[in-house]
């Protein structure tokens, strides 16, 4: 087990998980957690070895109050707030797969977290935002 932890300071550091399938994404209080599992699968970088240093990843994300999730559907935009609307979102993400892509850090040092979606639904894409402070990479 290896862990990285990121600040403020750096969270531009962080790996954008790039490509990565989500297993899970849970809340428990002021923490939003992503699982990754499976990294040891089709995550071959250029130079032929792994690209991640494990086969499970679980992201912590510790924020102070912000925690919302941006749902984009052909022109309509479905807005949540994670910390009042868990269940709902928790019942939503139960029904869609979700591919990282991206992230990024905004003047305000807030995080949008980027994902595709698959799903029947034809929901395209999934933002979430999210004022975090710390951040806690925990590789398996």
């Amino acid at each position: 087990m290896f862990t990285e932890c990121y600040s403020k300071e750096n969270f531009i550091k962080m790996h954008s998980m790039h490509d990565s399938l989500v297993s899970q994404i849970l809340k428990e209080d002021n923490r939003l957690i992503i699982i990754y599992d499976n990294l040891d699968i089709n995550s071959l970088g250029a130079d032929g070895f792994l690209y991640y240093k494990g086969k499970k990843l679980t992201v912590k994300y510790e924020f102070e109050s912000v925690c919302n999730a941006i749902l984009y559907k052909d022109n309509r935009i479905k807005y949540m707030d994670l910390s009042a609307e868990w269940e709902k979102f928790n019942k939503l993400k139960n029904k869609i797969t979700l591919i990282s892509y991206k992230f990024s850090v905004d003047s305000f040092g807030e995080i949008t977290l980027n994902f595709s979606v698959c799903s029947k639904s034809k929901y395209r894409s999934l933002d979430i935002i999210t004022d975090a402070v710390n951040i806690t990479y925990i590789w398996e």
